[in-house]
């Protein structure tokens, strides 16, 4: 009984682990919410170009990482998720994977990469809204 109580308490149960990796030698990055659901601010620390961030989110939490430069990126923290964020030196596109709301947003972020005016912004967004009307991307794209 002693046993599986220790393996049960060294499990991350709910965790959400961020892994990154810095292309231009940023040694720390802001982590702030979007909303009430993540009301303070964190600092990830990293070394080597790489860090690894927990969190435990209560359910889908929008965040957004500030690099030192001002530039910023939004990670979708998921219960039970395991994301990876490469963020790049200065003009180069962020990548980030791993659970839904991440995986639609890159997709997305890709895509509208090549829109040229704010009404094809707008129908690319609309378009997201249709087709998937209670993503946690939503209050994001809005943002933005």
């Amino acid at each position: 009984m002693l046993l599986s109580l220790t393996a049960s308490c060294g499990k991350q149960k709910d965790m959400f682990i961020l892994h990154g990796t810095v292309q231009d030698g940023t040694d720390s990055i802001l982590v702030v919410g979007l909303d009430n659901r993540f009301e303070k601010t964190d600092t990830i620390f990293c070394h080597n170009g790489q860090f690894t961030w927990k969190f435990r989110p209560d359910t889908v939490t929008t965040l957004i990482m500030v690099l030192p430069d001002g530039r910023h990126h939004p990670v979708f923290a998921e219960k039970d998720v395991e994301a990876f964020i490469t963020i790049p030196a200065d003009t180069g596109l962020f990548n980030v994977t791993g659970g839904y709301c991440n995986d639609s947003y890159q997709s997305f972020y890709l895509a509208s990469l090549n829109d040229s005016t704010i009404d094809l912004a707008a129908a690319r967004i609309d378009s997201f809204i249709t087709k998937d009307p209670f993503s946690e991307v939503t209050p994001y794209l809005i943002y933005d």
